[in-house]
């Protein structure tokens, strides 16, 4: 993968990114995928912000049970899915705990029912995925000796257990965003870091593309794209 400034200002695209997180970078890969010219600049280090300081989770959807939201579920579980079949190497599953107390909405009956739909509404969350380590297993919850027993320092009163769920997990954001940022090169998009949006082109009142700075020279630049 080369920095190559010049490239960016050589045409127009028909898309031009700006910003390298997690979402700028698959948004330049799927769009280059389909077979359209891209852009993307930087104005630090790709993947360098709130897509390399976060929980590292890669959530299936079963927060969004509580919603109702049963459409998110499934696509976050797709989403999931996708990632531990295509990343083997950075995307593991990771087991949760939540302690249940009480008889409130914490209450064991309440959570293992929220469980047990979730794990129907992602029946194929292992569908294509060849490596049985990276199966995300089935809930079930513990008992409350099981849990003191992982958990010794864990609020006690009212505890009358714990549901455990199974979500992925990456050790290395970057790494996984530098991949996809690999690939979209690979499928054509030019890209560059360091370099900094300053402003927009307009033409009446449409948006036409990107002035920029190249953030090491101070040179400065016109990115045009028929999308921005």
């Amino acid at each position: 993968m080369k920095r190559d400034i010049s490239a960016l200002a050589e045409k127009e695209y028909e898309l031009v990114v700006v910003g390298g997180g997690i979402f700028g970078i698959c948004a330049a890969w799927d769009a280059a995928l389909r077979g359209l010219s891209v852009a993307l600049i930087e104005q630090g280090d790709f993947a360098h912000a709130t897509s390399a300081n976060w929980f590292k989770i890669v959530h299936g959807g079963i927060r969004y049970i509580q919603h109702g939201d049963l459409p998110r579920v499934r696509e976050s579980s797709h989403d999931r899915k996708a990632l531990l079949r295509i990343a083997p190497h950075l995307v593991k599953p990771l087991p949760i705990v939540v302690p249940t107390y009480g008889r409130g909405m914490q209450r064991k009956s309440l959570l293992k029912a929220g469980l047990r739909l979730y794990d129907i509404l992602t029946f194929d969350r292992n569908l294509g995925i060849p490596d049985v380590g990276r199966h995300i297993p089935g809930g079930h919850t513990i008992s409350r000796e099981e849990c003191l027993k992982l958990f010794p320092g864990v609020e006690r009163d009212a505890l009358t257990g714990g549901m455990v769920f199974y979500d992925g997990q990456m050790h290395n954001p970057p790494r996984l965003a530098l991949s996809f940022l690999k690939s979209a090169v690979d499928a054509g998009a030019v890209a560059a870091n360091y370099v900094e949006a300053t402003g927009l082109i307009r033409e009446g009142n449409a948006v036409v593309g990107v002035e920029a700075r190249d953030v090491l020279s101070g040179d400065l630049l016109k990115i045009r794209g028929k999308v921005v």
